[in-house]
């Protein structure tokens, strides 16, 4: 892996540092006291829609982690017991 690897992890972070910032600087702009993307939903939205856009975030998220997890462990357990899916 070396250099290439941290080729790919560096170039691909730094690209996602760099578009966030027009986004963090405009989302600045229109809420100077704002801390959080929340507080920016609420504010531009009202609290309802607010808590219906994080809880669909928050289960979407929770699926994607379910399943790299079970990706993980059939990946695993293919390779301790030689099964091959």
């Amino acid at each position: 892996f070396g250099i290439s690897g941290l080729i790919w992890f560096v170039v691909p972070n730094g690209l996602a540092v760099m578009v966030m910032v027009p986004f963090a600087l405009k989302l600045r702009r229109q809420m100077p006291a704002g801390y959080t993307i929340v507080e920016f939903i609420r504010g531009r939205f009202q609290n309802r829609p607010a808590t219906t856009v994080m809880l669909v975030a928050m289960l979407l998220g929770l699926l994607a982690e379910i399943f790299i997890n079970l990706f993980g462990v059939v990946l695993v357990t293919g390779v301790v017991f030689g099964l091959n899916p």
